[in-house]
């Protein structure tokens, strides 16, 4: 607890007056309002000499803190990412913006010097743009297009960057050629040969799509037949009812597409049945195709009975009412001109020989046998075609069948020109006409013998023709495998056999980037930086040192193979918000369209695509070219999983400070605690101070001073020359544990007070005329860094190559100077833990003093909060939960706030014992009340003021009785909330309060290591 400074005399001006009133005897009745006046003057300046008579404690004690090395804290500068845009007739070169880069923020109200920010480091500004990402899941077949996380105009987005949402395609695309697609054709037949059968799955289905150059998906079509049991042995597939073909490109290659795309049930809860359905795939021996295409529906243009012209409007015989051997009946039709065509003669008869309803004339007679024979011309003479006759000889509704032959030519009927074919009447007969037969035979008397009429010849009630084509059987004219986006070229002249379906080539989860750019020199051998925007949506964010993250590897696409890139990776592989810093080979190589479907996806971009011109040529030609970046995870695990919100090119972090180098604090006299001040205070960070020695140190020195950095040395040995040697110093807190040949020196960072030792506790500065400088050092801070979206864009470092500059998320984390209200709360714990920490009170001290983000922590020895066994004594195991200052409903610590939290106790516990730094876990308090509000009250108003009270009273850090939070494991009675709403002013009194706890984990209650805070009231009027 804080120690309370005591008064030395607590009197306030008042109590002075009623005394000297007492002593004097003095009042207003008898010595008038002078009298009253020069007292109250009197006692308002005692009064001003007992408050500085009651500040001396305070200085005494802020003293004697200093000695303890507790002093106030310098300001915290905030931070913001700084996006970059270049001049847009700049070369395609990279473009290097300085480390230290000077940008100021608008001036804001009340303010009269703005707010200047610093790169951290130096950026590589490029005029390649990031036009897609690509998360791909392929231990689960899953990918996902997160490319949203690249705009700036999409509301804030949480995506787990390797996680897919999507199938990944694993298809075939089939070539038919263009005479399947110039014929028009309307069912199609696959034949497959499969190289080994395999076990039919249902946990594997295939979809077929007749593909188009569109952006939406090529149209569905499903199969009449399938006896392959989906590519799983030999067979055909057939479809009927096609659209008509488009031409499409895939891979690179132009054609009329058909493609198969691999299917799995995501309804199975059997894992090993899917994964066996995923390895159990299809090898492909052979395919042939087969066409048919319906061409047109047309009608019989003229007809003749031998040399009798028919009328087709109406019923007629075809071969005359009285047939006879011989007869012919002549067809000509537009259709008979084109060869190779499959021809359908639909004939529907007037009297078939069955059927239900009674015809108007005699049935036809089948009991001739008659039998027709279907002719055309081929220039020479009537040859007959290759037909197939469904209406048994014109007695039965039917078909005829035949295909026109090649040799068919134009011949006269009758004076009339076409394409004729003809049915003749070869054998048989349609009945017997009428007959009389006279009997001489003198044995058996003379007499007639009459037979009447059987026949019965066909009449035809219409007759119309259909036209269709058959294409192949052939082969494909091309076969492409297109798995995990990576297009593969079947080489059909080889005649070996093809696995359609492949397991993913990369085993390994892995993050996308595709980048558009005109030039491989935007980025060939340049450093590219990336900024993350990380956020953790789960409930329990946990730390406990550096294992828990995950090692991914950063590669680019080479042309031939993807090739590791030199990292500098700020966000602790994608876990906290920062930048990630690629060095960019040399051997980048655009990824083409014949390599991988990824390009086709970034294209939507741009119309533009290499396809498969060369690297140089396309260059030239200043085509839009692709590149690839990837992260793939290869070891470890996410123990909190991390979400992006934002992924920015051409984007560095900044902070509030302004970085001074080359100071000159002044000269060494010799004399003992000598004191500089610097120019700019307060000072922030580490500082570098340099000395300059006459002499070279001894080989011991330079082992200490390289303690410093290996540069501190480096820096001394390229320094040796007779006119100067600069050493490096070393910053100590004080020179308690100082010799006297130790370069060391204190330094005071609100003021800028910079002091060196007396010779025996730290070494003096040699004499010598402004041999003492400041190499370099940071200066700034303070809430007044913390500025809004799109308000930082003035640049002060002069960039020609550079359009603009802009924020396009907040600032964040400024602090001003420590209040001295903290300062005595560090120093009083300070004196219990003396910067060790042993018990949970140390643990709890030293975790606030790590950050001043830190609102609330509680310690858990003995417990492993993180686990789910979190009631179980774990022995050795500290868990330290933290509470961040947020006005969010349920305050949640970031995992780069319990890094540093951990960071900063990990050196000063006992290493046997293992320490987890979390966030809190929350109970939500839902409120049900029914209340009766004043007569005179608005209701709506009550209810609002209600609610709002409700919300307020159970904040984990600024609720509760005395608006100072909840204690861990602290609950609010009925009673708390019967007198918070009965206080609300216009409310009459309160008939029933219900209080719903709601647990995120089962046992958070009876475990006690939870915080309460709001949950969905209701307020009821009763």
């Amino acid at each position: 607890m804080t120690l309370q400074t005591p008064k030395l005399d607590p009197r306030s001006a008042e109590d002075i007056v009623k005394l000297v009133k007492k002593q004097e005897g003095i009042n207003e009745a008898l010595n008038g309002q002078l009298g009253e006046a020069l007292v109250r003057i009197f006692a308002r300046y005692c009064e001003i000499i007992i408050e500085r008579l009651n500040q001396v404690p305070e200085k005494n004690y802020r003293v004697f803190l200093n000695e303890l090395g507790v002093s106030r804290n310098s300001p915290i500068a905030a931070q913001v990412p700084l996006t970059f845009t270049p001049v847009k007739n700049s070369s395609n070169t990279p473009i290097v913006i300085p480390q230290y880069t000077k940008v100021a923020a608008a001036l804001s109200e009340g303010e009269s010097s703005p707010a200047v920010f610093e790169t951290n480091q130096a950026l590589t500004l490029t005029k390649a743009e990031l036009v897609k990402m690509v998360a791909m899941d392929t231990p689960n077949d899953r990918y996902s297009d997160i490319s949203l996380l690249t705009s700036l105009d999409q509301e804030t987005a949480e995506i787990f960057p390797f996680k897919g949402t999507r199938p990944i395609r694993r298809e075939f695309y089939i070539d038919i050629g263009n005479s399947f697609a110039a014929n028009k054709i309307t069912s199609l037949q696959l034949f497959f040969s499969i190289a080994q059968q395999i076990s039919a799955s249902l946990e594997r289905r295939l979809e077929w799509r007749i593909e188009s150059d569109s952006e939406t998906e090529g149209q569905l079509i499903t199969a009449e037949k399938d006896n392959t049991m989906g590519l799983s042995r030999n067979g055909e597939i057939i479809f009927n009812n096609l659209p008509e073909w488009e031409i499409s490109k895939r891979g690179g290659r132009k054609g009329y597409w058909l493609s198969c795309r691999l299917l799995f049930s995501g309804k199975s809860t059997d894992n090993k049945a899917r994964e066996m359905a995923m390895l159990n795939l299809p090898t492909i021996d052979k395919i042939e195709i087969t066409g048919y295409a319906n061409l047109e529906d047309a009608k019989v243009d003229s007809a003749f009975c031998n040399n009798m012209p028919l009328d087709l409007s109406k019923d007629f015989f075809p071969l005359s009412e009285k047939p006879h051997f011989g007869d012919v009946v002549y067809f000509n039709c537009s259709v008979f001109t084109k060869s190779d065509v499959d021809v359908v003669l639909n004939i529907k008869l007037t009297n078939p020989a069955s059927g239900k309803k009674e015809p108007p004339i005699r049935r036809v007679s089948q009991s001739g046998r008659a039998v027709i024979q279907w002719e055309y011309w081929n220039g020479k003479r009537w040859d007959i075609l290759d037909y197939r006759d469904d209406t048994q000889a014109l007695t039965e509704d039917g078909r005829i069948f035949f295909e026109v032959p090649q040799t068919s030519q134009e011949t006269q009927v009758n004076g009339l020109q076409g394409h004729w074919i003809r049915a003749h009447l070869i054998s048989g007969h349609y009945g017997l006409q009428e007959s009389i037969e006279y009997n001489n035979q003198e044995t058996l008397g003379q007499g007639i013998r009459y037979t009447a009429s059987t026949l019965a010849p066909p009449a035809i009630a219409s007759i119309s023709v259909n036209s269709s084509k058959t294409v192949g059987p052939t082969e494909p004219v091309a076969i492409i495998g297109h798995n995990d986006f990576v297009f593969t070229h079947v080489d059909l002249a080889g005649g070996g056999t093809f696995t359609p379906f492949q397991i993913s080539h990369e085993p390994k989860k892995a993050l996308y980037f595709i980048f558009k750019a005109t030039d491989r020199n935007m980025l060939a051998g340049s450093w590219l930086d990336l900024y993350f925007r990380v956020n953790h949506s789960s409930d329990k964010i946990v730390y406990g040192g550096d294992r828990q993250f995950p090692a991914l590897n950063w590669q680019c696409w080479n042309g031939k193979s993807w090739e590791t890139c030199k990292v500098r990776d700020e966000t602790y592989s994608l876990n906290i918000t920062g930048v990630v810093s690629l060095f960019i080979s040399e051997d980048i190589d655009c990824w083409k369209e014949t390599e991988t479907s990824l390009v086709k996806v970034a294209s939507s971009v741009s119309q533009s695509i290499v396809g498969t011109v060369p690297r140089e040529a396309s260059e030239e030609r200043n085509k839009t070219l692709f590149f690839g970046v990837r992260v793939l995870w290869v070891a470890g695990e996410y123990k909190c999983e991390p979400v992006l919100q934002q992924v920015l090119l051409n984007t560095t972090l900044a902070r509030q400070a302004l970085t001074l180098e080359n100071e000159i604090l002044g000269s060494g006299n010799g004399t003992p605690n000598q004191i500089f001040y610097a120019t700019r205070t307060p000072i922030l960070d580490k500082l570098t101070l340099e000395v300059r020695e006459p002499r070279l140190p001894t080989e011991a020195e330079l082992i200490r001073i390289s303690k410093e950095g290996e540069d501190a040395v480096e820096n001394i040995k390229n320094g040796q020359n007779k006119e100067a040697i600069w050493v490096r110093w070393q910053e100590v807190n004080d020179f308690l544990e100082s010799g006297h040949g130790d370069r060391h020196f204190v330094v005071e960072r609100l003021s800028g007070e910079i002091c060196f030792g007396d010779g025996a506790k730290g070494m003096l500065p040699p004499i010598g005329a402004n041999n003492i400088r400041l190499r370099a050092y940071k200066a700034g801070g303070g809430i007044s860094g913390n500025k809004p979206v799109n308000s930082i864009t003035q640049l002060r470092t002069s960039l020609p190559l550079v359009a603009s500059v802009v924020n396009h998320e907040p600032a964040a984390g400024g602090q001003d100077i420590e209040d001295w209200s903290s300062v005595y709360l560090r120093g009083s714990s300070y004196l219990r833990h003396r910067g060790r920490a042993i018990t949970a009170a140390d643990y709890e001290d030293l975790a606030r003093n790590a950050s001043p983000l830190v609102a609330r922590v509680k310690c858990f020895p003995l417990r492993d909060l993180a686990s789910d066994c979190a009631s179980t004594d774990r022995p050795g195991v500290v868990s330290l939960v933290v509470v961040p200052k947020k006005l969010e409903t349920e305050p949640k610590p970031s995992l780069d706030l319990l890094r540093r939290i951990w960071e900063f106790i990990n050196p000063l516990r006992e290493q046997s014992t293992s320490l987890i730094v979390l966030g809190p876990e929350y109970i939500r308090i839902s409120v049900q009340a029914v209340i009766v509000p004043a007569y005179e009250y608005t209701e709506a108003n009550i209810v609002t003021n209600c609610l709002t009270q409700l919300e307020t009273f159970l904040h984990p850090l600024t609720g509760g009785e005395h608006s100072k939070g909840w204690a861990f494991g602290e609950r609010p009675h009925e009673s708390d909330l019967f007198a918070l709403l009965e206080s609300i002013p216009g409310l009459e009194f309160v008939r029933s309060i219900q209080i719903i706890c709601q647990e995120k984990r089962p046992n958070l209650l009876e475990n006690g290591n939870f915080l309460v805070c709001s949950g969905k009231h209701r307020i009821i009027l009763g």
